[in-house]
């Protein structure tokens, strides 16, 4: 919360600086007014290899064990402090819900918090993140490294009844001893829906995690999934809530059931517009 404060009133510092008008700037008795809040959560519960598994575990590419059933689950929430800037807390974490020589039942593993300035583009739903991440995560002790730093943009555009957008997010790590981890790492996805109703549309995804391991010079795939394509419909179920059931396959290696899987999304709006009137 410290970090976050902080983040605030450098915030509107760097907004004054700029040269923004007395009465663009949000005064500070505005502060944490309610209606300036955002807040999300996005879950994806991934299945077990449609066929030829051990019926727990998620394939990779040759149809070998990954992960055992789990849940990939982001929440964020911005805060606006001027037109155009935000800034955000980020937190990412993955539960296995099954049991494999991979992981154990119910096991959290968080990745580390993120604190971020958020830049709105002018007249779009499109946006620009700065970070830093603290060494605030068994992920980040066990790599060694002191803190993370990086950027993300996500780009966004609507002509109805077509969305498309592209999403790039890149860190990087400062390690406080010599080690084969990343010195950089992130993902690069590209997607697009259409629109078949006011409930119904298509979704389709495809994206490259990828990593940078200094000491070899070599590049790889982080994560450690190879590129995925992920295909299927999102239903819009109330103003709150959106869900989406997708059918995943591998983009460099032929389809079979053996390295296919499922996922179901579930979006939430935990602070819907009209919650703020």
């Amino acid at each position: 919360m410290n970090i976050m404060i902080y983040l605030v009133l450098i915030s509107t510092a760097w907004a004054t600086q700029l040269g923004e008008q007395a009465e663009t700037v949000i005064p500070m008795h505005e502060f944490f007014a309610l209606e300036k809040f955002r807040m999300r959560s996005f879950t994806e519960v991934m299945t077990p290899a449609i066929a030829n598994n051990d019926g727990i575990s998620m394939p990779f590419a040759d149809g070998s064990h990954f992960l055992p059933l789990n849940a990939f689950q982001i929440f964020w929430m911005d805060y606006e402090i001027a037109p155009r800037l935000r800034v955000l807390y980020y937190q990412r974490l993955i539960l296995t819900l099954g049991s494999n020589e991979v992981s154990t039942p119910g096991y959290v593993s968080p990745r580390p918090p993120r604190f971020a300035l958020r830049f709105i583009l002018p007249d779009t739903e499109s946006s620009i993140d700065v970070y830093f991440q603290p060494p605030i995560s068994v992920y980040m002790t066990e790599r060694k490294r002191a803190f993370e730093v990086g950027g993300r943009i996500s780009l966004i555009q609507r002509i109805p009844p077509v969305s498309y957008g592209f999403t790039t997010d890149i860190t990087l790590p400062y390690a406080y001893a010599a080690n084969t981890s990343a010195d950089f790492y992130g993902f690069s996805s590209a997607w697009a829906s259409f629109a078949l109703s006011e409930t119904i549309s298509t979704q389709h995804w495809i994206s490259f995690p990828f990593e940078h391991i200094g000491c070899t010079q070599q590049w790889g795939w982080d994560i450690p999934l190879q590129p995925y394509i992920q295909n299927g419909l999102g239903f819009n179920v109330s103003r709150i809530l959106w869900l989406g059931i997708m059918l995943n396959t591998y983009f460099l290696t032929p389809p079979t059931l053996r390295n296919s899987w499922a996922s179901l999304w579930v979006s939430l709006d935990l602070m819907p517009p009209y919650s703020r009137k």
